[in-house]
């Protein structure tokens, strides 16, 4: 089932721009830091911003119009692929717009879209394995949550959406019952040493009350019909 997933994923991306390379999330987290150590951000996150659920109203989804026939034209010579890709739309970060969603069927979430600056525009640094990591998971306080294990020592990543843009905001790692906060753009990794209550107050930070967001997830093949 993984390969199916990786070879959806892989003719997903062809045609939309030039692909990044599948590397570790150790290897990831330290060359962003390194390229960005000095940005700060707080990645403190309040229920009061927890986006809703919005309808599925044409005139919302016009900007995106252009991205899903570009993923549809890239499965000119798959056909078949097309059929395991589909979409949704959902206010991720709470700001009223609706973010273009791509999901692969029986894995979930694979690529978010959101509209900048008056055109949509791929969070590119939203890369994700399915060889490495275990189906995303939509919070409704808008953070996306990756898991996966290292040689067994497990990982666990958030994204949110800082300034406009999808980011991976913290790593959480338990390395056989020694914990590390790594947060972005300013910690070198492994990150900072920290206790298991510390571990698991930040954890819980991150993921408010836990609720999960069932998405209305569409066939892309019906788009436009």
């Amino acid at each position: 089932m993984k390969k199916l997933i990786t070879a959806c994923l892989c003719i997903l991306f062809v045609g939309l721009c030039a692909c990044e390379p599948a590397i570790s999330r150790e290897t990831q987290t330290v060359t962003t830091s390194q390229e960005a150590a000095d940005v700060t951000t707080t990645w403190a996150i309040s229920d009061a911003s927890t986006p809703t659920t919005q309808a599925n109203k044409t005139s919302d989804n016009k900007p995106y119009s252009d991205e899903l026939n570009k993923i549809i034209k890239a499965h000119d010579d798959h056909p078949d692929g097309l059929k395991n890709v589909q979409y949704t739309f959902y206010d991720l970060d709470g700001n009223g717009t609706q973010e273009l969603l791509i999901g692969i069927v029986a894995w979930g979430l694979a690529n978010v879209y959101a509209y900048q600056n008056g055109v949509a525009v791929r969070q590119e640094e939203f890369f994700i394995d399915p060889a490495e990591v275990s189906p995303p998971i939509l919070l409704k306080n808008g953070a996306i949550k990756l898991e996966w294990d290292t040689y067994g020592a497990p990982r666990v990543a958030y994204y949110r959406f800082i300034d406009g843009v999808l980011k991976r905001q913290i790593t959480l790692l338990d390395d056989f019952g020694q914990y590390y906060r790594y947060d972005m753009y300013v910690d070198q990794f492994p990150g900072a040493s920290i206790t298991k209550e510390e571990f698991d107050r930040v954890q819980k930070e991150m993921e408010g009350d836990g609720q999960v967001v069932e998405l209305d997830w569409k066939p892309l093949a019906e788009w436009g019909q």
